[in-house]
């Protein structure tokens, strides 16, 4: 089992490339594909357009599949000329130094606090594990992504 160590902006990383690969591999339908709503239709034909070059090079060496994220969700209300989404994948690995993104409210249940890298893209790094492909959540980092995207001229909400 290879190993890799590396530092993206305030993280220290490790991962576990070959089985984060492996893993991958065995997901037929990303969250996107398996939904059958206009937003998950819309969101997986602008997919390779939506992420900065430095986020699929990061994916490179996670060994992550970005056309595989777990769960895709638009968050807004339906009004504005912009849909904010957020979604994660997982990879196999270690936060070694930075902040863990997720951030548990006083009442119950959880935020996050991502880092912004261009004017909108932001992510994130957590242990805190939410829905996943993978049966072993040990060992497992979710990364948290969150942009904001024109709203598809078609579908207005996301109950249609």
């Amino acid at each position: 089992m290879s190993v890799d160590i590396f530092k993206y902006h305030d993280w220290v990383l490790e991962t576990e490339k070959a089985q984060t690969e492996k893993l991958y591999e065995k997901v037929s339908l990303s969250g996107a594909e398996s939904c059958k709503c206009g937003n998950c239709k819309y969101f997986i034909s602008l997919r390779e357009s939506i992420y900065p070059e430095e986020v699929k090079n990061l994916f490179k060496k996670l060994g992550i599949d970005i056309n595989k994220e777990v769960e895709v969700c638009d968050v807004g209300d339906g009004e504005n000329e912009y849909i904010f989404w957020w979604w994660w994948f997982h990879f196999i690995g270690e936060i070694i130094k930075g902040d863990d993104c997720s951030i548990p409210l006083p009442k119950g249940g959880r935020t996050v606090d991502l880092l912004q890298i261009d004017e909108v893209f932001s992510i994130g790094f957590t242990q805190n594990i939410s829905l996943t492909f993978f049966k072993e959540q040990q060992g497992l980092i979710q990364i948290e992504l969150m942009t904001k995207i024109p709203r598809n001229p078609v579908t207005k909400t996301n109950n249609e």
